[in-house]
């Protein structure tokens, strides 16, 4: 390895050329320093062309730092093609790709090297593909390929390959949406030795499982190394900084180690993931090679530098305790706004702004929560990280006072606060699947809820368990809501629909009833620019019954007439106007019921009545047969207004165009199409022509026969002696035993008092 190590002298030589010997000094915080002081250098760049200068920075020992391309013009976006970074032991550190005015440089070639000066890359730039010939140090060609680096993340493989053979040595599988799913590792001599499926990837990081570690020079592995715990992450609530010395108390607030009269930042960030992991929460860990000076920081009355000695002395338990009971309280004079902070749990936090509405009474204004990371400093002295619209602390001082960042904040008791009871919840709370069975946890992985249960769903106002037949509800902040004898339950948004001690309640979190839903009827099709109107007419001609349907947008107008072949002539027609689905359209607890299908998606459904008896059908508009447009229509009389808009439709019938009066550009003889079409089809059987009543209500179907009622697409035959009212997925039933109840409109089941 020595020999592949001796960077600078061969590297000199083989790219100086006759160019100008500058040599630019930096200290550890990039800034320009003399040779004495610093800890790398940068020789005069390599002119490539007019444009573009060839960049290459040292370590103070002679090591490549790193590589790579700029141009040379102040108003171009400063690097072109890719550009490589290397760590202190002389292997890779990271790479980046500027697709930025590759367009403008097509056919360029960039070369790269190898730390001992060899040639180890030329990339030819093509616009969004970049050919790029790789060699390996003997001078051999690796491999010729076409690189579309805007569009590598999609589905693709990283693979690394051994310095001195063809063989693989790592493996990187992602998806099309850029995330890590899989990792092969294999030996020298090409064997496969480990394998990391997707449930121990978290953002791209390994958890929970050992994984190698290669060392690589110029994307080549040279050697490996086993890792049985990723140190740099944090999956733990509760994160370490015991030699920290100093906050930075400020707008972004961070924590600073001081060493004699130098300053370095801890470089951490908290995150987050969206994946439906066990383990979701995480604090990136990294070595900040940043030093400062006290002179370069700079600091007023409201930015501070605060010691840890002055942070409260106590345990994390204590801090727990202390926190669960107190509201945090900020004023804005300047915005007349209240900022009431509050710990649900350890594990997360709540900022809830209030302002005064005109009578002066205070209101919510917005509610968001974050979740809370437990910093423990130096020996027992905790303090709180989480995200706001920046990152924020939450310091407990020895002098009983708290800060958030460089804010001093009021303390209220809690249980003298009104709190809205609402949270992202899927921020906070993560439901995993273990032998069938479902687990509540935390985003840290932390059990919330005891046992595990059949099934659990949850909103931003509640989470419901269930388990066998027996259901449990809490609001989010996992209080346990009195309700007993639950036979059934669904959310809805803010508020849930249960039925509990044989009645059926709109509730929301606090057990308060909930405003009465009310049902409206569909009037419009699928697409939200083009409305129906429907109507009924008699055709002298055929003497047959027929349906109107007017169709708007803003550039047609059309009226469309139906017959139908097999109902009878004389069939009155009523209509049922239903959104997609009879039933909202949610992912329920109840979800392993396969029972109950939606309605038909159709416009709308119309009732046929004939001989005294009514059936349900719709338009089969796959099967028109187009007849004569001049068809003679009566209408009712008390229609006459959508007489008078079908009769001045026909008078503009027969594609004649009328010039639109609202149009700006005389250029563009943009046109208003007005036309009219008469069809016979057949009619569509949904409940066939025997009931004694078809009627639409609260957006359901009910049908009535011999002094029973039926609910279509529930009921085949009607069953019940009496119908009452509906709240939401619920229908008051009494069936031919005069039992009283509730039938559940998503399961089909029958819940009698």
């Amino acid at each position: 390895m020595k020999n592949k190590l001796s960077f600078f002298p061969f590297f000199a030589i083989v790219l100086v050329s006759s160019q100008q010997s500058k040599t630019t000094y930096f200290d550890r915080s990039w800034k320009e320093t003399t040779k004495d002081n610093a800890d790398f250098y940068r020789p005069a760049p390599i002119i490539l062309n007019d444009s573009i200068e060839f960049i290459r920075d040292y370590f103070i020992d002679g090591k490549l730092q790193y590589q790579g391309y700029s141009l040379k013009k102040k108003d171009y976006k400063k690097n072109i093609g890719s550009e490589y970074w290397y760590n202190e032991n002389g292997f890779d550190k990271g790479s980046d790709y500027s697709e930025a005015n590759s367009e403008k440089f097509k056919g360029v070639e960039l070369k790269f090297y190898y730390p001992n000066g060899k040639l180890w890359k030329i990339q030819k730039l093509n616009g969004k593909k970049t050919l790029e010939e790789v060699y390996f140090e003997g001078g051999n060609i690796r491999n010729i390929d076409s690189v579309n680096y805007a569009d590598h993340q999609k589905g693709r493989v990283e693979k690394i390959y051994w310095i001195n053979n063809k063989n693989l040595a790592s493996e990187k599988i992602y998806n099309d949406v850029n995330e890590l799913i899989k990792v092969k590792n294999y030996s020298q001599n090409g064997n496969l030795i480990n394998e990391i499926e997707e449930n121990n990837i978290l953002d791209g990081y390994i958890i929970d499982h050992p994984y190698y570690e290669y060392d690589i020079i110029n994307s080549f592995a040279v050697s490996s190394k086993l890792i049985s715990v990723n140190d740099e992450i944090s999956l733990s609530p509760v994160v370490e900084f015991s030699d920290a010395n100093l906050i930075d108390c400020s707008t972004y607030t961070s924590i600073i180690k001081k060493n004699k009269d130098s300053y370095t930042y801890y470089n951490f960030k908290s995150w987050v993931a969206d994946a439906s992991k066990k383990f979701r929460a995480y604090t990136e860990l990294e070595d900040d090679d940043r030093m400062f000076s006290f002179k370069e920081l700079h600091y007023d009355d409201k930015n501070f530098l605060l010691e840890i000695d002055k942070i409260k002395h106590q345990t994390i338990e204590d801090l727990k305790n202390d926190i669960k009971v107190k509201v945090f309280v900020v004023y804005n004079k300047e915005e007349n706004l209240i900022y009431k902070y509050f710990f649900p749990s350890s594990e997360m936090v709540v900022k809830q702004v209030y302002k005064y509405d005109d009578q002066k009474n205070l209101e919510l204004y917005t509610s968001d929560s974050s979740v809370a990371f437990i910093f423990k400093l130096g020996k027992n002295r905790p303090i709180i990280s989480f995200k706001d619209s920046s990152d924020v602390f939450f310091v407990p001082l020895e002098n009983g006072e708290y800060l958030i960042n460089n804010t001093q904040v009021k303390t209220e008791n809690r249980a003298e606060n009104t709190i809205s009871p609402v949270l992202e919840v899927k921020d906070h709370y993560t439901i995993v699947e273990e032998n069938g069975k479902k687990i509540f946890v935390s985003v840290f992985g932390t059990s919330l809820l005891k046992g595990n249960f059949d099934d659990i769903i949850m909103n931003n106002y509640f989470i419901i368990t269930k388990s066998g037949k027996d259901f449990s509800i809490y609001d989010v902040f996992l209080n346990k809501l009195n309700l007993k004898n639950i036979k059934s339950v669904y959310l809805n948004d803010n508020y849930i629909n249960v039925l509990h001690d044989n009645k059926v309640e709109d509730l929301d979190s606090l057990l308060k009833e909930a405003p009465v839903r009310k049902y409206y009827r569909q009037s419009c099709g699928s697409d939200p620019y083009v409305y129906y109107n429907f109507s009924t007419a008699y055709d002298k001609r055929s003497r047959n019954n027929v349906i109107i349907r007017k169709a708007d947008n803003y550039a047609f107008s059309e009226i469309n007439t139906f017959q139908f072949n097999n109902l009878p002539k004389r069939s009155k027609y009523n209509f049922v106007y239903v959104s997609d689905s009879w039933a909202p359209e949610r992912k329920d607890i109840l979800q392993y019921f396969k029972n109950v299908e939606p309605y038909n998606n159709k416009e709308f459904y119309f009732i046929a009545k004939a001989h005294n008896k009514k059936g349900l059908y719709y338009i089969d508009e796959e099967k028109l047969d187009k007849i004569d447009d001049n068809i003679v229509l009566s209408f009712d009389d008390e229609d006459l207004k959508f007489k008078n808009e079908y009769e001045e439709i026909k008078k503009e019938s027969n594609y004649k165009f009328l010039e639109n009066k609202y149009n700006d550009n005389d250029n563009d003889e943009w046109k208003r199409r007005y036309s009219n079409y008469n069809y016979k089809t057949n009619a569509v059987e949904l409940l066939p022509r025997k009931y004694d009543d078809i009627i639409f209500k609260d957006n359901i179907i009910i049908f009535y026969k011999n002094k029973k009622y039926g609910v279509y697409k529930l009921s085949k035959e009607p069953k019940y002696k009496k119908i009452g009212i509906r709240k939401d997925n619920f229908l008051e039933i009494t069936n031919e035993k005069d039992q009283q109840g509730w039938l559940d409109l998503i399961t089909n089941i029958e819940y009698y008092n």
